[in-house]
This record gives C-alpha cells, structure tokens and sequence, in this order.
C-alpha cells in the first residue's frame, strides 16, 4: 500500500521482551506490559483490562505495582465493562483516571480505540489536565458481544463440573505465529486446552463482533491514542526482528508516546524502528474495520435464540467443519 500524508506522521517500531519466560507471559511482544512498568516504574498508575471473577466479563483494573499487572495481560475478545473496584466498591473508570490525574498522578490507560476517546472525551468536559496521562490503544478486530463468552464459560464448567480459576484466549503452546489456544484450569484440578479456532469460542470471533464495530469511527488517522500496539502480523522467520515467541507492532502517533517509549528499560525489552508501509499492509486493522461475514446474521440469530452451540453448529460449512478435526490435521501430514 502507498503511505499518504495522513499516516506519514507515524513512526513504527517492532519489539519483544528479551526474556523467553516473560515473552510467553504476554499475548504478543509485551510492548503494552513494558510501558506499564515504565509508568509504574516512575509513581505512576496503569488502567487496564482484567477479567471479572468469573471469567465471564471484562472490567477495568488499576496497577501500582509490576506484580499487579499478571491479571492485565492476557487477550480480552469481550468490552471491558467501563467500572472499577477502588476499596470494595464500583465506580466508573473515567472518574478514578480523572482523580488520579488531578491529584497530580502520572496515568497510563489502556484500552480499545473507542474507550481512549471517551476517556479523553470526560477528561476535557470535565476540565481537567492531560499532562501526566498516557493513552495506548490496540489494533482491534472488534469485540464480539458479551453473550458468547457467558455461553462458552458456562458450556465449560457444565462440561468439567467445576468453576474456572484461570483462563486465557490466546496461550502461545507452540509459538506465537501458530494458532494460539485456549486454555481454562478449574477447581477440581482438570484442565481445558483447544486450539483457539477449533473452538466454539474462537469460531464465533471469526463470525461476530458487536453491530457498531463494523463501522468503527477510530480507525487510521482518527486514533486518538498516543500509542498503538497490536501482534506484528506479516513478519518472517528471516527478518531480523522475528522472535518466534511474540512481537509486537508499536504505532507512535505523538510526542508524548515517543518520550514514554524511550523511557523503557532496554535490557529487559528488545526494540528497532520498522518499515511503516511493511507495518500497516500486513496489520489492516489499524486502518479499516473488520468486513461483516456472511453468515453474521444467521449466526446472531440463533446465538440468542438457541445459544452459542447451536448457532456454530447450524452455520458453520462442512470444510469448516473438517479444520475443526482432527482428520484434518492427518490428511494434511499424509497428503503434503
């Protein structure tokens, strides 16, 4: 694709944690867990998505220190509900950032495209300073509705007769560039492992996101984030910034992002200048929205009729079906 002035104001980066450990901790390359500890590192405090209780929704968390960010890392495929628990109680998220910032706090918020705009939306209504606050966004394919991970966490526990402790959409068992899994731990001990897209879970991300998604208003130059991170789709096994456990792609859009990324700790995180054009042909989400698959409809239908089961297995096609399988895998060993 041709760069046009409207995208020229971009610097690109690629970048990963050094540490392997660290690196299969994180959904890509780590680069939002790193600027997160360079803001706490410095007093600051960090908004993020976790999940609830749960597993079932998604909330917004508030981080102080570095151990605090484990429940921030993982991929959410769900809207973060825009509350959160300071001291027992709920509140909106919106309001926390805009106290921290007025008590003077360095803040980092993350989060999709559209919650980066309605924070900075409050922040200006409400008259109150910018200065000490850092916004990252992530390239976002659009978040499927809220139905779907209510059914699959439910169809689960129903299955293994125990309630999830721990869960994670996007587990990197053999790489990152391989299809990631899912991956659930319950009560009673047992253990729940599927390649992400061989799943109802995953079946229904390739299908469905939220109706206002399929227009979504923060796309290309109306990013509103300092930041924007996201996996760096397009990279080869030859390139020099390949790391088979991760990478991120690092979208500076201002002055305020560029100072934060080189305020990280180095020996911990590996980063070089990428090709922005290479960047953005191979990571098409940052510019457009994801298009409505043809079965969407059909699928939503019987998704709140019928549930999450029965909407897969009415819509999905016979060669879907077939990928699903195990059968699939062996034809493709014996047939090349």
């Amino acid at each position: 694709m041709n760069i046009n002035n409207k995208y020229k104001k971009l610097i690109a980066y690629s970048g990963y944690y050094k540490d392997n450990l660290e690196l299969l901790s994180v959904a890509s390359g780590g680069a939002a867990s790193i600027l997160a500890e360079t803001v706490i590192a410095k007093g600051g405090i960090v908004y993020g998505a976790i999940y609830s209780r749960d597993f079932k929704r998604a909330e917004y968390g508030r981080f102080k220190k570095n151990d605090d960010l484990k429940k921030f890392k993982s991929s959410k495929y769900i809207s973060a509900e825009k509350k959160i628990c300071v001291d027992g109680k709920y509140k909106s998220v919106y309001i926390q950032v805009a106290e921290d910032l007025s008590a003077g706090k360095e803040v980092l918020f993350t989060g999709l495209g559209c919650d980066v705009a309605a924070l900075k939306k409050y922040i200006r209504a409400e008259k109150i300073s910018d200065l000490n606050l850092y916004t990252i966004d992530v390239i976002c394919h659009g978040p499927m509705p809220q139905i779907i991970a209510d059914d699959f966490i439910n169809m689960l526990e129903k299955r293994y007769k125990s309630k999830i402790i721990s869960f994670n959409v996007k587990c990197k068992k053999h790489g990152w560039s391989s299809n990631p899994y899912i991956y659930a731990s319950f009560e009673n001990g047992r253990k729940y492992e599927k390649k992400f897209y061989n799943t109802d879970y995953g079946y229904a991300f390739s299908k469905l996101i939220k109706k206002p998604c399929y227009k979504c208003q923060f796309k290309g130059e109306n990013h509103l984030a300092d930041i924007t991170v996201g996996d760096y789709w397009g990279l080869q096994p030859t390139m020099k910034a390949w790391n088979k456990y991760g990478v991120s792609l690092i979208l500076v859009r201002t002055g305020k992002g560029e100072e934060l990324i080189k305020q990280i700790d180095y020996s911990k995180f590996y980063y070089e200048e990428a090709d922005l054009e290479f960047a953005l042909e191979h990571n098409p989400m940052y510019w457009k929205s994801k298009e409505k698959d043809y079965k969407a409809e059909e699928f939503e239908r019987i998704l709140y009729t019928e549930g999450l089961h029965s909407a897969v297995r009415k819509t999905i096609t016979f060669k879907e079906n077939i990928r699903r399988t195990n059968i699939y895998s062996f034809l493709k060993k014996i047939c090349g």
